[in-house]
């Protein structure tokens, strides 16, 4: 019985002392964290320049401001890879005019995605720390965050961004690319398309991860707008745009923008974001392009989107381990 009691005590203590080391570990992981990004928030608050009308101004609205400057200059098309090419080429050049900001800016920041990765802490607290950092990221920084990684000045940033899944909150109607249809719209406009935009991502997510289901519809405006998901296999998807113009409800909904635009537009729009969700949002990392067939065609005011995956993998866009 003594040495049954021994054993047991060991054994208690033991993992005492493994707890212990844990919770130091973390403690110093914590300490670290903390130091290093009030270390990056007092390099924004340090940042100071002249907005296009010489008036001094500082911190996060250097973000906003170089924001505003590409969306008044960037010249869209409706190709959604030129617009990519052009997009990244000219965050390049105003990188280049502000190369002391937005370096320090991204080294920072990059050192606080690897030290969430590589230290040796429960995975439960990687995603609470990540959590917490992608809280800090206002819009305007985000937007700036991806066209760095798609530069070759940020991609190695590219396998942090998709693990932890910090551009959740990134509009596609923030980017660029989409200008040529965002520019047509007024502010509640383009966030409504947002927020839309943002559930058919989730009906995609959910379609794919859902092995009992094959189909999903939603439907928008009291029945102006419904699109419909089916999945095959999970390597092949279909999803339908159904636009009734028999129904015209009053009052302001969120979905609103879509009635600016002809089937067609509408068409090369849900196009382009699919495309955008399940290639060039994860940077080409779960779903390579040349693998992935996406196509579309209208049938009236009917509009299919087709995806196969060519080699019968299942489609993929995110990381299921984080959310």
């Amino acid at each position: 019985m003594g040495l049954i009691l021994l054993i047991d005590t060991l054994r208690s203590q033991l993992n005492d002392s493994k707890i212990n080391r844990e919770l130091i570990q973390i403690q110093q992981f914590e300490n670290t964290f903390y130091e290093l990004l009030n270390l990056h928030n007092r390099n924004i608050e340090a940042i100071e320049f002249y907005d296009v009308f010489g008036y001094q101004k500082k911190g996060k609205l250097f973000f906003d401001s170089k924001k505003e400057e590409l969306y008044n200059t960037f010249n869209a098309s409706f190709s959604l890879s030129k617009n990519k090419r052009n997009a990244v080429s000219n965050f390049e050049l105003i990188y280049n005019m502000h190369e002391e900001i937005f370096s320090t800016y991204f080294k920072t920041l990059y050192q606080l995605y690897k030290l969430i990765d590589k230290e040796d802490i429960p995975n439960k607290y990687k995603v609470k720390y990540s959590k917490i950092l992608r809280a800090q990221l206002s819009n305007s920084e985000l937007f700036f965050i991806r066209y760095n990684a798609l530069s070759e000045i940020g991609d190695e940033s590219i396998p942090y961004l998709n693990k932890y899944n910090y551009l959740k909150h990134l509009s596609n109607f923030e980017l660029l690319e989409f200008k040529k249809w965002w520019i047509k719209l007024d502010k509640f406009e383009k966030n409504g398309l947002g927020h839309i935009f943002k559930d058919l991502k989730y009906l995609l997510k959910n379609i794919i991860d859902d092995r009992n289901t094959d189909t999903l519809e939603k439907i928008f405006k009291q029945s102006k707008y419904k699109i419909i998901i089916k999945s095959k296999e999970k390597f092949e998807l279909e999803i339908k745009i159904i636009i009734n113009n028999n129904i015209n409800p009053q009052g302001k909904f969120l979905i609103d923008g879509l009635d600016k635009f002809s089937v067609k537009e509408i068409e090369i729009l849900f196009k382009y974001v699919v495309r955008e969700y399940l290639i060039y949002s994860n940077f080409n990392r779960f779903n390579v392009r040349r693998q992935l067939d996406i196509r579309s065609s209208i049938n009236g005011n009917e509009i299919t989107i087709q995806i196969e995956q060519f080699l019968k993998k299942r489609i993929n866009f995110y990381n299921k381990s984080f959310t």
